[in-house]
């Protein structure tokens, strides 16, 4: 793989945030986090790709490798229709890995679907979130999961696998662990130690 871009503040990661909301997905471009990153101090931050009415499908498509760094006080809290984590909105050939969020992050959005804490939103094929590990507390009003919100059923290619959910997820309407619902993919030797409610369903 080629030499990665390095990230090493929490504002290179609203950087990375903006671009990829100006329509550049980043495809087949690898990103690997060089430092513990800590948010405090922002009040909230944006998710990675973005899928709204306003703005259409803005998706991150490249690889992102966490490095097992930690991730601390992130805060994503906003009331869009949806597609909300680190990692709002993904796509094709997309990769994530090794990403760690401590249980001082929060994730919510009140009036929205799909809400994940490592990603809100697969879509594309050949997506892959890998070793990935989160204590975060996240809340939405519909397809909430511990570490991925949801997928779209068309596209094939999803694997989630060995990852790790060990915070809290609340919903209105459809809650899993690692995700609320997938179709056409898998989740493989993932781990679940959790609270995990729904008021619906």
């Amino acid at each position: 793989m080629a030499y990665p871009y390095l990230i090493k503040t929490t504002n290179d990661m609203v950087v990375l945030a903006n671009n990829v909301s100006a329509s550049q997905t980043y495809s087949g471009k690898y990103f690997k986090l060089d430092a513990d990153l800590d948010f405090s101090g922002e009040s909230s931050t944006s998710p990675v790709g973005i899928n709204t009415r306003g703005t259409g499908s803005k998706p991150f498509c490249g690889v992102f490798d966490g490095n097992n760094h930690t991730i601390k006080n992130l805060t994503i809290d906003t009331n869009v229709m949806g597609c909300v984590g680190l990692f709002g909105f993904v796509g094709n050939s997309c990769i994530l890995k090794n990403i760690i969020l401590d249980e001082s992050c929060k994730i919510s959005c009140t009036t929205g679907s799909y809400i994940g804490s490592i990603v809100g939103y697969l879509s594309g094929g050949n997506v892959e979130i890998n070793n990935c590990v989160s204590a975060a507390t996240v809340s939405g009003a519909r397809n909430v999961g511990g570490i991925v919100g949801g997928c779209t059923a068309e596209d094939n290619g999803y694997i989630i696998k060995g990852c790790t959910f060990i915070g809290s997820a609340k919903s209105n309407s459809y809650v899993g662990g690692i995700i609320s619902q997938i179709a056409n993919g898998t989740v493989e030797n993932c781990k679940v130690s959790a609270n995990i409610a729904s008021t619906n369903r």
